[in-house]
């Protein structure tokens, strides 16, 4: 299946660590979650790409210098599927829904997971799978806006700064992850996760840390991020980190 000429039913979860855990600990559990779950069929048969993304510390400076909090410990997981319908037997079979609740003490209690419509911004990778530098940038819609007035924002400000040369010049890809309800009833009936909190999730791709690094830097960039925090909260319970990916499935043409 090529990548670039179809379009998944994605979703998306995002971990945070409980207060009684180290990163060391949290991402040990998490890594070895994923691994048992690629290996079940449902896996393999039900997902076109899984991913799971672990905290680095390439752009901590950079993103402390836009004035955004520092992360709380968060492993985040991506996954795409041909179908809803996909998404549904993948969430309930036996032997995947074994595994979450066993992770239940650890998991549950922080868990924010949700499908998403993705749009895509740029993206000149166009199916191919290579190794790219991610940031992840999480966003909370707070209390007192409506989600679409939020949307609209998040949305007009992605496009002030990927009209930016600098940005035009780094970035390989950039996504924005829009939530949507469709699985929330299977993810809190199912595998019993809390309600999702009302969540958008923006992703950059770079070829390298430091073309990253140069984009977050740039004067113009941090105006922009600093007008969104004036205007709209942008940075509070904000959650912004750069990640190291681990793919669990892949079944696109390379």
């Amino acid at each position: 299946m090529s990548a670039p000429n179809y379009n998944p039913f994605c979703v998306i979860g995002i971990y945070r660590a409980p207060d009684h855990s180290s990163r060391e600990e949290f991402e040990k559990s998490m890594a070895k979650l994923g691994h048992d779950v690629k290996l079940l069929p449902a896996a393999q048969n039900n997902m076109l790409k899984l991913n799971m993304m672990y905290q680095n510390d390439k752009l901590s400076k950079s993103i402390r210098g836009m004035r955004l909090p520092e992360a709380p410990t968060t492993v985040l997981v991506t996954g795409e599927c041909e179908t809803a319908e996909h998404l549904v037997e993948y969430i309930r079979d036996p032997s995947i829904a074994q595994l979450i609740a066993e992770a239940e003490p650890w998991l549950h209690g922080k868990a924010c997971a949700f499908s998403a419509d993705v749009v895509t911004k740029i993206d000149r990778l166009q199916g191919m799978k290579r190794e790219t530098c991610h940031g992840i940038f999480i966003f909370k819609v707070p209390s007192h806006m409506e989600v679409g007035e939020y949307h609209g924002k998040i949305e007009s400000m992605v496009d002030k700064f990927l009209a930016l040369p600098v940005a035009r010049e780094h970035i390989v890809k950039h996504t924005i992850w829009f939530q949507n309800d469709i699985m929330a009833q299977e993810f809190e009936e199912t595998w019993r996760f809390p309600e999702a909190e009302r969540t958008v999730v923006l992703m950059l791709e770079c070829d390298t840390w430091d073309s990253m690094n140069q984009i977050l830097t740039h004067e113009e960039i941090k105006r922009i991020i600093g007008d969104a925090m004036n205007d709209f909260g942008l940075h509070v319970e904000s959650n912004c980190f750069s990640a190291d990916v681990d793919t669990l499935v892949y079944k696109y043409d390379s």
